[in-house]
């Protein structure tokens, strides 16, 4: 595919993926009966149902360890680097990306693996680079776990090695204080001679600077556009053009609950985080998160990690929710990572409601 008919690098497009459908249950930790299982079945109807219906990317998590409760929460995982070959097998224009902790993924062999799925997805895969955080899953893994600045280091020698084997003709050393190549060579190179888009989605302030310096996209959390908001866009926006990357598309990831009325959006929005909670799963997500709960907010914040996982939630009518998303696009965001309870079940409402809404508001181009 070449790049001008790749809707990821479309200008004046606000991108639409769907956000992490290779663990069983998404992201929302709920028992309720729909639920996502996340079965290879599911992953292969979705991708090629989501590839017909225009949608831009799939976003899979990388998870090791699951979240426990009634419903094993994430326990199910469709690793994510042959779930993206598999994926870009069986599609024809969507991207598929690959979420690779790097501590526990040598960049050589990283680097062949992401250039194999790129040939075969002719061009559509792309890399989200994470340095991970949870320790269980590193001990699971007999390494320990980098303190939390020195791990951006290692990561950015990491896609420096990985994008020097796709670049160098030739074989070429590598003398890093975290890596050592000496010879690195690999091919054949990603496809069409480009390389894969790679994101990073890092919440603090080192996992900021790594994704301006070494990001195409860069995925944050935004609960609303406030001046708290503005200013983190800005911010990021000068400091990823400081490190030459001034067209960095920034994007959100955001649980959507969008039905015909805000009244029925707030029903399944109880029906999925109240009714049928996982209480188990969500206090576990909360330990393994550190998070500092606000005292006598303890309810509030427990519904929201049902909801989403503790990110954004955007919940309304059809109007509503793509009103929502192009307030997003004109305050300079260039896209959004979802989730759905079901995916399968709902993906009839990004593409035959919220789409045509956004394509009617001019922020979003048609892809079919």
């Amino acid at each position: 595919m070449k790049r001008e008919q790749n809707s990821m690098f479309w200008n004046d497009h606000f991108k639409l993926g769907l956000f992490p459908p290779n663990v069983s249950g998404g992201m929302t930790s709920t028992a309720a009966p729909e639920r996502w299982q996340a079965t290879w079945e599911q992953n292969l109807k979705l991708a090629q149902a989501a590839d017909r219906a225009g949608l831009d990317f799939l976003l899979p998590a990388s998870r090791w360890i699951g979240y426990g409760g009634e419903t094993g929460f994430q326990r199910s995982v469709l690793e994510t680097i042959p779930w993206a070959s598999a994926v870009l097998a069986c599609t024809e224009r969507i991207t598929a990306f690959s979420t690779v902790y790097a501590p526990l993924f040598h960049p050589i062999l990283a680097a062949m693996q992401m250039a194999t799925i790129d040939q075969i997805g002719y061009g559509r895969f792309g890399l989200n680079v994470v340095c991970g955080w949870r320790p269980d899953e590193f001990e699971m893994f007999g390494t320990e776990r980098d303190w939390h600045a020195s791990r951006y280091d290692r990561a950015a020698e990491w896609i420096e090695l990985v994008r020097g084997v796709w670049t160098n003709e030739d074989p070429f050393d590598y003398i890093g204080d975290h890596y050592r190549a000496i010879g690195a060579q690999g091919h054949p190179k990603p496809y069409g001679g480009t390389q894969p888009i790679v994101m990073n989605a890092g919440y603090s302030e080192a996992g900021r600077r790594f994704a301006a310096k070494h990001a195409d996209f860069f995925f944050t959390n935004v609960f609303n556009l406030d001046d708290r908001a503005a200013r983190e866009l800005g911010a990021f926006r000068e400091l990823a053009a400081a490190n030459g990357r001034p067209d960095t598309t920034i994007c959100l990831t955001a649980m959507i609950v969008s039905r015909d009325t805000r009244a029925e959006a707030e029903e399944y929005l109880d029906h999925y985080t109240r009714r049928h909670a996982d209480p188990g799963a969500v206090e576990l997500i909360i330990e393994r998160m550190e998070v500092n709960v606000p005292a006598g907010r303890e309810a509030q914040w427990r519904e929201r990690i049902a909801a989403s996982s503790g990110l954004g939630l955007i919940i309304g009518s059809h109007d509503e929710v793509a009103e929502q998303l192009a307030a997003f696009a004109a305050a300079g965001y260039g896209g959004a990572a979802v989730g759905l309870v079901n995916y399968l079940d709902e993906l009839s409402v990004v593409s035959d409601e919220i789409i045509p809404r956004l394509e009617a508001r001019g922020v979003r181009q048609p892809t079919t």
